[in-house]
């Protein structure tokens, strides 16, 4: 069967990690956590719904949640009734959205923008919110739509909506500390974003006729603010895996007040926020221990002392605020060790008086 004339150009290769460390699958996967990917069909391995092998774009989201939540599940909504086109009407996304909210999904993925406020997009967001479903969008790129004018559904009310940092290179000669933790000059200008993520490059698993197949572009690499937010849906699924009983307003609370602080802000706003899934791992832990009665305790369940830094990273490790030091332990401590020093070189001297001198000393000169 020939292809359709606007179907994409798998680029095979090896697999890009998602540029943030994961979660220990001994931890938390997400398993059980019902999660909607509106977009262009997904053929990623383990996916339910609308099949695209055609435009990649779906299948590269959906991959992303998987690296971070390989345990969720996912289901893919085309938003176009088109499968060889990556363009849907606003009617179309509106559809999509309200076939998620029949299907109970716990997520909502959204990696596409519409440039106006639609009436009926703002209903259908509203109305999968009503039913408990947590929608994660993307801010958009620079040239989808005029400069400065707001995305939707990005900007409604209660969407967690994410933005793109630079990934991080070990090769780069100017690399600093901040690397990973700026806004990517490609995140559209006219929306505020709550979360920041990785944008990539990653990486596809495809499902095809002779097994699965890493893709890593279509043919140009897959990154973009369309591939943060899916780092920031798997985080969620991995939440809510470990505490199902809080509400999606919650889950969003643990992510954003658990993220970290990004080193360079966007359009000079505050600070940005670096998603976290270790701390919001954790975070939902001492949630769930509370409620069980538990007294929480912390890295309980064996997370990274360095929850930033993925396990694959060799770039040096981001600049992070330091609580004050207290020098009174320190001060105490040093104060006793040379009241100790003295004693000992007392003891030493009146001892050398009444004995002989030995090779002791030396050996223990040449050896420290």
């Amino acid at each position: 069967m020939t292809s359709p004339l606007n179907c994409a150009v798998p680029m095979y290769g090896p697999s890009i990690p998602v540029d943030i460390q994961t979660v220990d699958s001994g931890i938390a996967t997400g398993r059980g956590v019902q999660t909607t990917v509106i977009d262009t069909g997904a053929a990623t391995p383990g996916t339910t719904g609308d099949r695209s092998s055609c435009i990649l774009h779906g299948t590269a989201v959906a991959s992303v949640i998987k690296q971070v939540a390989p345990g969720a599940s996912i289901h893919s909504l085309r938003h176009s009734p088109v499968e060889d086109r990556a363009e849907g009407t606003v009617e179309d996304l509106v559809q999509a959205i309200y076939t998620a909210e029949e299907l109970h999904a716990k997520i909502v993925n959204i990696s596409m923008v519409a440039c106006e406020d639609v009436a009926s997009l703002r209903d259908a967001i509203r109305a999968v919110q009503g039913s408990g479903t947590l929608v994660v969008a993307s801010i958009g790129n620079r040239g989808q739509c005029d400069e400065a004018v707001p995305t939707f559904p990005a900007s409604y009310t209660g969407v967690l909506a994410v933005g793109a940092v630079d990934s991080r290179d070990s090769s780069n000669k100017e690399s600093s500390l901040d690397l990973g933790r700026t806004a990517a000059e490609y995140n559209a200008s006219g929306s505020h974003a709550d979360l920041f993520a990785p944008g990539g490059p990653v990486s596809a698993v495809l499902e095809t006729e002779s097994g699965p197949r890493t893709v890593v572009g279509g043919p140009d690499p897959f990154f973009g603010t369309s591939f943060a937010a899916p780092v920031v849906t798997g985080t969620a699924a991995l939440v809510w895996e470990i505490a199902p009983f809080l509400d999606a307003t919650a889950v969003s609370d643990i992510l954003t007040s658990t993220a970290i602080a990004g080193g360079s802000p966007l359009r000079g706003s505050s600070a940005l926020q670096v998603v976290n899934p270790q701390a919001a791992v954790e975070k939902a832990w001492e949630i769930r221990d509370v409620r069980d009665g538990r007294t929480p305790e912390v890295n309980a369940h064996g997370l990274s002392a360095e929850p930033w830094l993925p396990e694959t990273s060799s770039v040096s490790s981001p600049l992070l605020t330091e609580p004050p030091v207290d020098y009174r332990v320190p001060i105490a401590l040093s104060a006793v060790v040379s009241l100790v020093l003295i004693v000992v070189l007392i003891a030493r001297a009146l001892s050398s008086e009444s004995r002989p001198p030995s090779g002791s000393a030396e050996t223990t000169r040449h050896g420290a």
